[in-house]
């Protein structure tokens, strides 16, 4: 579902591009490597990778809602999460504490990504929609630091996790 609705975002978003984003990526004497491209302009040699935003960005989308299950879980798949291993092992190493612990509070930075402004009406061919429009740079700049974010968060879980998994051997 989220992604025939993001598709449809970045194909509104992407019609809407007017000619001055065309960007140039012709280079001279350009050989393949890989992904990329290596080849000259303006007498500089430069490695080029081209890759269809519509694609880059579900990829990074994926990516993040992918990590945030890893840390935070999905109660209706059974899957604790790094947070739920934590809280667990925390438990298990304080006894005396019930099940009581002190845990961080949970921070899912995609909260509020289904509660943006929405629109509805008609569209062209008549039929009953709701639609939201957002700038598609922004989006990707804010889920690419939704990934960073989390990537830290999945450090510092693995880090607590490791260190109380070593507190109950000892």
């Amino acid at each position: 579902m989220k992604t025939i609705w993001l598709a449809g975002l970045v194909i509104a978003a992407l019609v809407g591009c007017s000619s001055k984003d065309k960007l140039d990526t012709e280079l001279e004497d350009a050989q393949l490597m890989g992904r990329e491209t290596v080849g000259k302009r303006d007498d500089n040699y430069v490695i080029q990778e081209k890759k269809n935003l519509v694609q880059h960005l579900q990829e990074v989308q994926t990516d993040v809602y992918t990590m945030e299950e890893n840390i935070y879980g999905n109660r209706d798949l059974g899957n604790k999460g790094k947070y739920g291993v934590l809280r667990d092992c925390k438990i298990e190493a304080s006894p005396q504490a019930g099940s009581k612990v002190d845990m961080v509070p949970k921070n899912i930075l995609t909260e509020e990504e289904g509660q943006l402004a929405r629109q509805t009406g008609v569209d062209e061919s008549g039929t009953l929609i709701t639609l939201r429009e957002e700038d598609l740079n922004k989006r990707l700049k804010r889920f690419e630091g939704y990934k960073s974010a989390y990537e830290k968060q999945e450090e510092w879980f693995d880090n607590e996790i490791q260190a109380c998994r070593q507190s109950q051997r000892e």
